[in-house]
């Protein structure tokens, strides 16, 4: 693994997720893993970050992605058939277990667009909600211990 690649942490309501980043100037870092819970936080955004705890403080330069989940019947085999039908749409997946995967697609793609293509090749769409509720991570949700901070709360 590259020297340069850090664990960054998102911290959003009551949910955590750890990303990997590639450590930028100063405080800063690219995203480079497909976030699976985060809506605000998505693959190669520049975020700025606490240097203590590794918190995401906020997203300062956009890739123009954003993300979702999807699941598919099978193993590794389905996986690799619907990340290979969905990257010349522009939708990027990353595998997470069999059977889920997070997806980076365009913001100029409307999520009912995306609804269909992983419909039309035999996956579907988790909603935001059925995320926040089947896969809730245990621990700190406050946001950075030093400061409070985090992407659901602007002031600590």
């Amino acid at each position: 693994m590259n020297d340069n690649m850090i664990k960054i942490n998102v911290v959003e309501e009551d949910q955590r997720e750890h990303l990997w980043a590639e450590k930028l100037e100063g405080n800063r870092a690219k995203v480079m893993n497909i976030p699976f819970m985060s809506r605000t936080v998505a693959f190669h955004d520049v975020v700025e970050y606490c240097p203590e705890h590794g918190t995401v403080m906020a997203v300062v330069g956009p890739s123009g992605l954003a993300t979702a989940a999807a699941a598919y019947q099978g193993e590794k085999e389905e996986y690799k058939k619907l990340r290979e039908a969905l990257l010349p749409k522009g939708i990027m997946l990353e595998g997470m277990v069999a059977g889920l995967c997070s997806a980076a697609y365009p913001k100029s793609m409307s999520k009912k667009e995306l609804e269909e293509l992983i419909e039309e090749n035999g996956a579907m769409l988790i909603s935001d909600e059925e995320v926040k509720m089947g896969i809730r991570h245990q621990g700190n949700t406050k946001g950075c211990s030093c400061c409070g901070k985090n992407l659901g709360k602007k002031d600590g």
